[in-house]
């Protein structure tokens, strides 16, 4: 368990409507610069209005942070900058992330993070926008001894016609860690918290929940085998209270023929805090662990063992006052592997996996209360007839059984699953490649109450993907896909088969690769559903009407990447996208809608040999029905 200050920074885009947008890590391990340092004191706007302890904090760590600026001088590489907006209609937002990656000067370390999202929908009349920034300095006088300083500010701003809340943290963490062995390590800690909560609506809520916490974490590293870490920790808010205490121990060993190894985490936490008419208190214990074997048999025959178990107990307990929960929740699974493996010669694999799950949830008023048992068989057999092709045939048994103590609440059930799945594949040398996969799954469900027997179910689905690629040096990229899989069912009352859903996709792209300076590409996709008429119904005058539903989704897209320069390129692309929702059903009136969109997109980039330094993508969407709306996304790199 050992001390990671830029452990929990994480990145956060909430109401962030950007389709393939990347996130990009606070924390990038490169040394930052600064440009980007001055620019970071007026990039999140922090509530001003923090608690006089919170500003002294603030203040003073600010003060180190000019100090960082003059180490950085000499010594800057790229720092990184990305902005993301999506504005859709009556709804904008943005996300902008910024970060000072860790930088080290002999005994000294500093490392600064922030990130910023907000979003607005005119429509529901609500905005909201959060920020995050953190501060560390390090110092190492000694081989054995290292000091850190983290400070951490959150601010949350939620506003609506009615509501307006806004949440502040801030948290000051001195370390200490002591290090006298190689194998030993200890971290005294201190952090000093101050977080505030504004709200208003009818009536202002102000409440100041300031406090700190202290604790101390503990690894020891056994030689070759393993580490155990610990940790315990008090904090002491205003209207707050927890205690903690967390185990974490990992080990692995191989011998000649075994190897052993496994990891287990226990954590108990009991926290008291105010609700509505009183007091509460919650007590958590979890422990989660497992434990993994390999045994080589023989030469050809190889055998593993897995155990993987958790346990979970939360007990809410009301000390004062009236209206608490009041509730007892465990929660215990089991799941044992294990996996035999036999090579008969250099072509064929035999293999098999046994698996058996046993999970328990019990409540305090056992209304809910579930006990689940799966068991799994599922042994393989693996042809290669050359070092180019494999042909795999796999069975799969399974029995789920379910059981609900309480009779009021749900039916227990038995599922049994029996599939059948065969894959091939042969690759070429030059690239070109083709893979089919054939499966059958047979689904049965039984009830096991007499009442209920009526409604056994069976459903049986089929499914056959196949994916080609070909590829010639220089001269053009095929790429292929098919998939099809459909889904019957049948009740046990009726010797119907009726039609569950069904859905066939079909893509294709084509590269040239033969041209200097531009490389076009044609992409098409196609996708066919049907949905049976029994899963949507409604009634009309007392009549119950069915409809057999059908959707065709096809798009044509084609793209030309220009490259006048090695580091520079420009994308312009045209997508042409067609939805069709069709009511098949002959009982009721037919129904057809088609919604044609079409994209203009450009995209430019430039790089160099250390990475991007920019990239920016705008985007175009023109609606036959309703309104247009545009796209914009960008990501910059730089340095200095």
């Amino acid at each position: 368990m050992k001390n990671n200050p830029t452990k929990d920074i994480k990145l956060k885009t909430k109401n962030l409507h950007i389709l393939g947008a990347k996130q990009v890590s606070l924390l990038q391990p490169s040394i930052w610069s600064s440009r980007a340092c001055s620019a970071l004191i007026t990039f999140t706007p922090l509530d001003k209005k923090l608690s006089n302890g919170a500003g002294k904090f603030r203040c003073s760590l600010l003060a180190s942070f000019s100090t960082l600026i003059f180490f950085s001088v000499s010594n800057s590489h790229s720092s990184q900058y990305q902005f993301l907006f999506h504005h859709y209609n009556d709804i904008s937002s943005y996300t902008q992330n910024f970060f000072l990656p860790s930088y080290k000067e002999k005994k000294f370390s500093f490392g600064v993070a922030a990130s910023q999202d907000a979003s607005k929908n005119i429509t529901l009349g609500r905005s909201e926008d959060s920020s995050i920034i953190r501060f560390n300095i390090g110092m190492r006088p000694w081989r054995s001894l290292k000091f850190n300083i983290t400070e951490k500010i959150s601010n949350n701003h939620i506003e609506t016609k009615s509501i307006e809340s806004k949440v502040a943290k801030n948290e000051l963490l001195f370390e200490t860690i002591y290090m006298p062995k190689n194998w030993l390590e200890v971290a005294p800690y201190l952090k000093l918290l101050s977080d505030s909560y504004k709200g208003k609506s009818q009536d202002s809520l102000n409440i100041d929940n300031s406090g700190k916490e202290r604790g101390i974490k503990g690894t020891l590293n056994i030689k070759n085998i393993g580490s155990i870490g610990s940790e315990i920790a008090f904090r002491e808010q205003s209207i707050s209270n927890e205690k903690r205490g967390i185990v974490d121990v990992s080990f692995e060993k191989d011998f000649s023929m075994v190897g052993v190894g496994g990891n287990f985490e226990g954590v108990n936490i009991l926290t008291q805090y105010p609700i509505l008419h009183g007091r509460e208190e919650k007590f958590l214990e979890s422990s989660k662990g497992n434990i993994f074997s390999e045994f080589l048999v023989l030469e050809r025959l190889i055998a593993s063992i897995t155990y993987n178990g958790s346990f979970k107990n939360e007990i809410y307990t009301l000390l004062e006052g009236y209206g608490g929960k009041h509730n007892n929740e465990k929660r215990t699974l089991h799941n044992f592997a294990s996996d035999i493996s036999y090579k008969l010669n250099s072509r064929i694999l035999f293999d098999v996996n046994i698996e058996r799950y046993n999970g328990k949830k019990v409540y305090q008023d056992g209304l809910n209360d579930e006990l689940s048992t799966i068991k799994t068989f599922s042994p393989s057999i693996t042809f290669r007839p050359n070092k180019n092709s494999e042909i795999k045939m796999k069975r799969i048994l399974r029995l789920s059984s379910f059981t609900f103590p309480n009779p009021l609440t749900v039916t227990d059930r038995d599922i049994l699953d029996k599939s059948v799945l065969l894959t091939t594949k042969y690759n070429l040398p030059a690239g070109t490649d083709v893979a089919l996969s054939v499966g059958r799954t047979e689904n049965h469900i039984i009830y096991i109450r007499s009442e209920m027997s009526a409604n056994n179910v069976r459903r049986t689905k089929y499914n056959i993907d196949t994916n080609i690629n070909y590829f010639l040096p220089h001269r053009i990229k095929i790429e292929e896909s098919f998939s099809l899989f459909s889904t019957y069912q049948i009740y046990d009352f009726s010797a119907q088969r009726n039609l569950f859903t069904r859905s066939f996709v079909h893509k294709s792209k084509l590269n040239i690769l033969n041209l200097s300076l531009v490389q076009p590409s044609i992409e098409y996709n196609f996708i066919k559903q049907d949905w049976g008429s029994y899963l949507f119904s409604y009634e009309i005058d007392g009549f119950l009407f069915y409809r057999n539903i059908e959707n065709r989704k096809e798009s044509y897209k084609i793209d030309v990447k220009i490259e006048p320069l090695i580091s520079f390129s420009l994308t312009p692309s045209y997508t042409f996208k067609r939805n069709r929702f069709k009511n098949l059903s002959e009982a009721t009136e037919q129904l057809s809608s088609i919604l044609i969109e079409e994209y203009y997109r450009l995209s430019i980039a430039y790089e160099k040999m250390e990475g991007k330094l920019l990239e920016l993508h705008l985007t175009w969407i023109r609606r036959d029905t309703g309104n247009n709306f545009y796209e914009i996304k960008s990501k910059i790199v730089y340095g200095i």
